[in-house]
């Protein structure tokens, strides 16, 4: 997929163009506040998902950080795709030297056909990949993904019901979700749903949906 000029660039990833063009693909343009935030929610994926033995597909992977967490936490995964929009972000994470890693350049909020092009996935992880989007398109992409994996879909996002949602605090470009509308979503397509929002404070969220095993 060609890279979008700065004219065509869509809304939701406008903030993560104008940092690329002004000091390139590094940390700074996975849009993490820091870290140490962005280990902490590797930590509350795995102790949501097993992740081992499995083929995953990270939409917006940025660097392919998770990628990276995983091997130090010692968890083998079969495969890895490291699925972002922007080409600087996928050349990088091929240069990376990650074992077992394919990245590919893909709009997958644009293309809503984007998950069905990879075959076998057992788990689609979204981490902050979510927060440029309003609240209906991100419930959009999730649907989609859904529909693509084979045992799991695990994503984060900032919620609206926090202390620091409550003051009004600007979150920038990234948006707060509800996340009680988003597991509302989640429990009328699986009723294995596990949420948290008891790390950072409260700020952020994690919903992990897995299918039944008798399903289809």
């Amino acid at each position: 997929m060609a890279d979008p000029t700065p004219d065509e660039t869509p809304d939701y990833l406008a903030h993560y163009r104008g940092i690329i063009d002004e000091k390139g693909a590094g940390f700074e343009a996975t849009g993490w506040r820091n870290k140490d935030f962005q280990r902490e929610r590797f930590r509350v994926f795995c102790a949501m998902q097993e992740f081992t033995d499995r083929v995953i597909l990270d939409a917006g992977a940025g660097r392919a950080d998770f990628a990276v967490h995983l091997l130090e936490e010692g968890i083998h995964y079969e495969r890895f795709i490291a699925m972002d929009a922007m080409a600087e972000m996928t050349d990088l994470v091929r240069h990376r030297s990650i074992p077992r890693l394919e990245g590919m350049t893909l709009d997958f909020a644009g293309d809503a056909r984007a998950f069905e092009r990879f075959s076998n996935v057992d788990v689609i992880v979204f981490s902050g990949s979510l927060n440029t989007f309003e609240q209906p398109h991100a419930l959009r992409v999730l649907e989609n993904a859904w529909a693509a994996t084979r045992e799991a879909l695990v994503f984060n996002f900032l919620s609206a019901r926090c202390p620091v949602a409550r003051r009004g605090d600007d979150t920038g470009p990234a948006h707060r979700f509800d996340p009680l509308a988003l597991l509302d979503w989640a429990l009328d397509q699986t009723p294995l749903v596990r949420f948290r929002q008891d790390y950072l404070g409260g700020h952020d969220a994690t919903i992990a949906m897995r299918r039944d095993a008798d399903e289809g």
